[in-house]
């Protein structure tokens, strides 16, 4: 396989902490550097999660005491600015 020879700095704590990690797992730098820039990549091109499938886990995460809290959510927020909470 053809490759490049692509050269950056990188500041001497991260340039430790990847010497440490090679050696503990026995990989050479530049493997370890091409793993980490393949994740970067294929994490950064997947398209941007819209706000609901963002909080989608939450959805019914939280328990209220209030069965009819979507019907009524107007007046119990009303209700509890009145409180001052």
């Amino acid at each position: 396989m053809a490759s490049q020879q692509i050269v950056f700095r990188l500041p001497d704590d991260l340039a430790d902490d990847l010497e440490r990690y090679a050696s503990r797992t026995r990989r050479r730098r530049s493997e370890i550097l091409r793993d980490a820039l393949r994740s970067y990549l294929a994490h950064s091109s997947r398209p941007p999660r819209k706000a609901a499938e963002k909080v989608a886990h939450l959805i019914g995460a939280v328990e209220t005491g209030k069965p009819d809290l979507a019907e009524n959510a107007r007046r119990y927020v009303l209700e509890s600015l009145g409180r001052g909470r």
